[in-house]
């Protein structure tokens, strides 16, 4: 079994984090796993038994890359949840001795950048270093093929691809919250403030559909506040009263009521992003849209899931028929059981 806390896993707070801190405490032998926060450690104050180092204080990168070493020394595996820190991209560099146990969890943004995100000189010194790094990981982990085959093209990555759902989030939602009557079509349109959801294409596109009966509905309280002010006031010039921008932070029962009346939601984004969102809506039966060009079309719909395309789009809801499909087809392959399993496989 090897020493206890000896799988150190490399985290942000996030909001997806927390949940899988509480299913490792439940589900794995949580005396071998040591979750290290890399940053905003201070916003996590769940009380549990498992290791946790916080790093609440602000070190100097010195420091940081010290204490790094010293637990990523030690430690049998190494899971890193999101190659995106520059620190802790520094920090593994100098640390060629631990590459092989490092185990890259593939977030979608980590792996895009190569194509997507502006060159300036910052983006290219951390190039420098993410590509001497990821062709060394031992292991890669997502359950979208389509972002290995990038990872190999894009960067050399040679490692072990295991396959892995990771966060209870991307797990099957059982919500029995009943939608309310309502005339026309609720369209909900991208999952945060971010310029990646391309909401400009995607409004342009609802509102050449001229359809008689639109309503739609934008999430916005998480990301970019400059952005989300740019697309509130460009969605009430567009559809008037009929559009509404969710700018501030709700819980999740509240937003379960939200998406309970949506009947398609639409993922503009031109890479890999918002799969827990996604898998949420098809639990509950909706009808989504994404792009045909990205991984997220070819790994759902080779599964067998239905979708629409946003590139040639329209707002027709899918059947009955292909909804009760894209369900059953969810609740098989995204179960809570099924990520256990495979933590256990990979980790234990």
């Amino acid at each position: 079994m090897g020493n206890f806390a000896d799988i150190l896993h490399l985290v942000e707070h996030e909001k997806f984090i927390p949940p899988f801190i509480k299913l490792v405490e439940k589900e794995l032998d949580f005396r071998r796993h040591h979750f290290y926060f890399i940053h905003n450690g201070h916003q996590y104050n769940e009380a549990g038994e498992v290791k946790v180092t916080k790093n609440s204080k602000r070190k100097n990168i010195i420091q940081f890359v010290w204490n790094l070493a010293k637990q990523a020394y030690i430690s049998e595996k190494i899971v890193i949840h999101g190659l995106f820190s520059s620190r802790l991209i520094l920090a593994l560099v100098l640390q060629p001795w631990v590459w092989k146990k490092c185990y890259w969890v593939i977030w979608g943004g980590d792996l895009y950048t190569y194509a997507l995100d502006e060159r300036t000189w910052r983006w290219k010194v951390k190039e420098i270093f993410r590509r001497i790094l990821i062709p060394k990981f031992g292991h890669l982990l997502t359950y979208i093929p389509g972002d290995i085959t990038l990872a190999r093209q894009w960067y050399g990555a040679t490692g072990i691809y295991h396959e892995c759902i990771m966060y209870p989030s991307n797990t099957y939602q059982s919500t029995p919250i009943p939608a309310t009557n309502h005339e026309g079509v609720n369209i909900l349109i991208g999952n945060s403030a971010d310029p990646s959801n391309n909401h400009v294409e995607i409004i342009e596109k609802i509102k050449k559909l001229n359809h008689p009966a639109v309503r739609v509905i934008a999430p916005l309280s998480y990301g970019e506040a400059y952005y989300a002010r740019q697309i509130a006031e460009l969605g009430v010039r567009e559809f008037g009263e009929n559009f509404t921008a969710l700018m501030n932070f709700m819980n999740h029962g509240e937003y379960l009521k939200i998406i309970a009346n949506i009947d398609v939601a639409v993922f503009n984004h031109q890479r890999q992003q918002g799969m827990g969102n996604i898998i949420a809506l098809l639990s509950m039966g909706k009808t989504v849209a994404v792009r045909s060009d990205v991984s997220t079309w070819d790994f759902l719909t080779n599964l067998g899931i239905v979708l629409i395309d946003t590139i040639n789009f329209n707002i027709c809801p899918l059947s009955n028929d292909a909804l009760e499909n894209n369900q059953k087809i969810v609740r098989n392959y995204f179960s809570r059981n099924k990520l256990v399993m495979q933590l256990n496989s990979i980790l234990e």
